[in-house]
């Protein structure tokens, strides 16, 4: 599990996001918490979806997802539905 700004199977690769997110005037994050039931990691991975089609494809704001222990399967595939 990376702690932002990393990413990677090591957590080694630093994520700085867009240039534009340098120069913003301001300081901000997108944040969700969740547990494992089916029903909750399937709003999730729908509202990852919209999040990234809609907004963060333009604005690039980190994603933090809090939780109380996801499975590997289920971080992967959070992780893909957040680019």
């Amino acid at each position: 599990e990376c702690f932002a700004p990393f990413r990677g199977p090591r957590c080694d690769e630093e994520d700085l996001g867009e240039p534009q997110a340098s120069v913003r005037p301001y300081s901000a994050a997108v944040h969700y918490i969740v547990n494992e039931e089916p029903v909750h990691v399937a709003e999730l991975l729908h509202a990852l979806r919209n999040l990234w089609r809609h907004f963060n494809q333009r604005y690039d704001y980190p994603v933090l997802v809090f939780h109380d222990g996801l499975s590997p399967q289920v971080r992967a595939r959070l992780s893909a539905a957040a680019p």
